[in-house]
């Protein structure tokens, strides 16, 4: 665990927002939270989280896959490891969802209801992941 790493939360409810800031905060982890998507890209510039977890349907059902893009194309945040946590299965959308570098460029999907444990697990272990030098292909 990397204590004191930096969390950016970004979701649209409140219950969640709060809920896994003192579960993460619990674990020795700095996290600020945004209720928007378009909060949530103005906080990550401002602040440069370590690692941000990201919904899908805030505004607009896909509001999280858009500012995904936009972090990718930043390139201060490009690297920044996203963990996306979504209903979106449930919502009658096909399923299968799964990260994808051109059409789903996030390091993670977790499906909610996310237990706070899974979801500090799978933050230690993108941090972790992050932390570790690249190896060269073929090794």
């Amino acid at each position: 665990m990397q204590r004191g790493a930096r969390i950016l939360l970004v979701d649209d409810d409140a219950i969640f927002l709060t809920i896994h800031r003192v579960v993460l905060q619990s674990h020795g982890f700095e996290v600020k939270s945004a209720s928007s998507a378009q909060e949530g890209l103005t906080l990550a510039a401002e602040w440069k989280p370590d690692l941000i977890v990201m919904d899908v349907m805030m505004e607009t059902e896909t509001e999280g896959f858009h500012a995904t893009y936009e972090l990718r194309r930043n390139p201060e945040l490009c690297h920044v490891p996203i963990l996306m946590v979504t209903a979106i299965n449930q919502q009658g959308y096909p399923t299968g969802f799964k990260p994808d570098p051109t059409w789903l460029p996030v390091d993670q999907l977790l499906d909610k209801p996310v237990e706070p444990e899974r979801l500090v697990a799978e933050v230690n272990r993108l941090l972790a992941a992050k932390a570790r030098p690249a190896q060269p292909r073929g090794q």
